[in-house]
């Protein structure tokens, strides 16, 4: 059996997230762990749906244990949203293997160009670029020309970008993962076309906008969707935002935006100008962007700022195991993975008061980042549902479960401790206990 690993986001998940996993789940004995980002994701913006229901939707279509990835790490950059990620899976200690959607799909030369990328005289030329002014991205792919010129082209696009900072990290922390690519297929990333499939910004344009999604969803995805639609659990996205970001900008100092991850060369100057000027927040990037400040920079700097993410909490690596959910078999995952992680697993609140200080910190901001994340959502979510979630269970024949009222309950006292097998079993006895409660009530009425 092999056990395999893979980093996602499922904002929304879709047609294309599914192929991935059944392309890792062609031994009907292997397993996957997937680790997703929460409540706000590597582009900046608010997740489309609930981690919950993110999560669920992945549990019913071939993940089997999700583990979400802290917020700083998912706000970061691409080298460390890939550490961040590649650094919990290694941290599981019964993950095999590494699986990431490739547009290349040839894991030899994605391969190739992280070691390239590991010379020195690769390094050197990088910073030489950099000190022209340029970006990144740029510096790095015209680094790799000079020297590669064959391999370059793939730099173009931004899967293998991604892939080959999994490979880096894997070849930082040298450890005993195997990494595999699958070529992508149909709509491109951040793709605007609409065939057989769309891409995850298509959808949430599609959702947003009030279209059927249908077509481009597995089955029991949109229904998890549905239900989250039809009850007000779609988040808004940045449109939900956007004065109130605009108000934070315009009333922070230079300073205080200086204090976020990835600032550098005076670029809080350019934001704290630009949010005087701007009427929105797209106008506000594109004032603030140049060619060394990139458009993707630029929206990790405002929402780190907005989000109160300071640049400290980036550093080093993801402190503790938040496990979202798992199904039946993920139940097997979830007992070796008690048995061998290197890190404290968090499934409830109660867990959170054994960590040490920095998880507390880490923590803290994931449960302030859920409030503020709340006030997406028409009407708002209540403060504390970070407290309050717990890890969705599910058996391998559950139809898609409503949510309870669980936003309306206080969160779990510190001294809950709940075993994983009885609260998998406590699922599926929760309909019948409401349908009694609802019962007891309508008799009252009478």
């Amino acid at each position: 059996m092999t056990v395999y690993g893979t980093i996602a986001e499922y904002n929304p998940f879709h047609s294309g997230h599914k192929y991935l996993l059944d392309r890792m789940h062609m031994n009907s004995e292997d397993s996957v762990v997937v680790i997703m980002t929460g409540n706000f994701v590597q582009r900046a913006e608010p997740a489309c749906m609930l981690p919950s229901s993110r999560c669920e939707a992945a549990l019913r279509n071939g993940a089997d244990l999700i583990i979400q990835l802290p917020l700083p790490w998912s706000l970061s950059g691409a080298q460390n949203f890939a550490r961040g990620g590649v650094s919990l899976l290694k941290a599981t200690n019964i993950v095999d293997t590494l699986c990431f959607g490739s547009e290349n799909g040839n894991i030899s030369a994605l391969m190739n160009i992280a070691q390239a990328l590991r010379e020195e005289e690769v390094v050197a030329r990088m910073k030489s670029y950099l000190d022209t002014g340029i970006s990144f991205a740029n510096a790095r792919q015209r680094a790799v020309k000079d020297f590669y010129p064959g391999l370059s082209p793939i730099l173009d696009n931004p899967n293998d970008n991604l892939g080959i900072e999994y490979l880096n990290a894997l070849l930082d922390f040298d450890c005993n993962i195997s990494p595999m690519c699958i070529k992508r297929y149909g709509a491109g990333h951040d793709s605007n076309d609409i065939g057989a499939t769309a891409s995850g910004k298509m959808l949430r344009k599609l959702i947003q906008s009030g279209e059927e999604v249908l077509s481009y969803m597995p089955k029991t995805a949109y229904e998890v969707f549905k239900r989250d639609y039809d009850m007000h659990r779609v988040s808004g996205g940045m449109a939900a935002f956007e004065n109130i970001i605009l108000y934070k900008l315009r009333t922070t100092t230079a300073e205080e935006i200086a204090q976020a991850p990835d600032v550098s060369e005076g670029i809080e100057n350019c934001i704290v100008s630009a949010a005087r000027d701007a009427r929105t927040i797209e106008e506000l990037y594109s004032i603030a962007k140049s060619k060394r400040y990139s458009h993707a920079r630029i929206r990790r700097i405002v929402m780190s700022t907005f989000l109160g993410v300071k640049d400290g909490d980036c550093d080093g690596l993801p402190p503790y195991i938040r496990v979202l959910g798992f199904n039946e078999r993920g139940r097997e995952l979830m007992r070796s993975l008690r048995e061998k992680a290197e890190l404290p697993i968090v499934t409830k609140y109660a867990d959170v008061k054994k960590l040490d200080e920095r998880a507390q910190r880490i923590y803290e901001l994931e449960a302030r980042a859920a409030d503020i994340y709340a006030l997406s959502f028409w009407p708002a979510l209540p403060c504390g549902t970070e407290q309050r979630l717990r890890p969705v269970k599910l058996r391998s024949d559950s139809p898609v479960e409503m949510p309870g009222d669980e936003e309306n309950k206080p969160a779990k006292a510190a001294t809950d401790d709940e075993d994983d097998d009885a609260a998998f079993n406590e699922v599926e006895r929760k309909p019948e206990k409401r349908e009694r409660r609802f019962g007891r009530r309508a008799r009252n009425a009478e």
